[in-house]
């Protein structure tokens, strides 16, 4: 049998002002599994509280087998962040969108054979991001000029 896949799903503790960005409390959802599982534990994410549209950073990683799959998610994954690494893309992402982009990762992959990873993290733990070699971390431009 195989093993059921997870998608992990972090964001660093830290102490946050009452009312700035997001507080996570669910961790990981299980993929591809057989037997149902507690109503909570999908992709609703209805335990994430989110100041009204507050953006989250997501790194999304994906390890997905079948050539077209890969192509299809990576396609995907384009419309709504940075392709950082091959496999790798930043996102900023707000509660409803995250959900979305679970729900659409989630019917595009084989959760057989394939394994998507998604991290969350609040402003203090972006800061805190090191990059050896050449990159910066991607972040959407808060103001456009047109």
């Amino acid at each position: 049998m195989n093993q059921p896949l997870t998608l992990t799903v972090l964001a660093l503790a830290e102490p946050v002002a009452a009312n700035a960005g997001c507080l996570l409390k669910q961790t990981t959802t299980v993929l591809g599994v057989a037997e149902p599982v507690a109503a909570n534990a999908g992709c609703t994410y209805d335990n994430i509280r989110c100041k009204d549209g507050a953006l989250m950073f997501t790194i999304i990683s994906y390890d997905i087998i079948d050539d077209r799959r890969r192509t299809k998610v990576m396609k995907y994954l384009k419309g709504w962040g940075t392709r950082v690494q091959y496999s790798v893309f930043e996102c900023d992402l707000d509660a409803r969108a995250f959900t979305k982009v679970l729900r659409d990762l989630r019917n595009l992959i084989d959760p057989n054979t394939d394994s998507v990873r998604c991290y969350r993290l609040d402003e203090a733990a972006v800061k805190r991001i090191q990059i050896v070699g050449i990159g910066v971390v991607s972040r959407d431009p808060t103001h456009y000029f047109v």
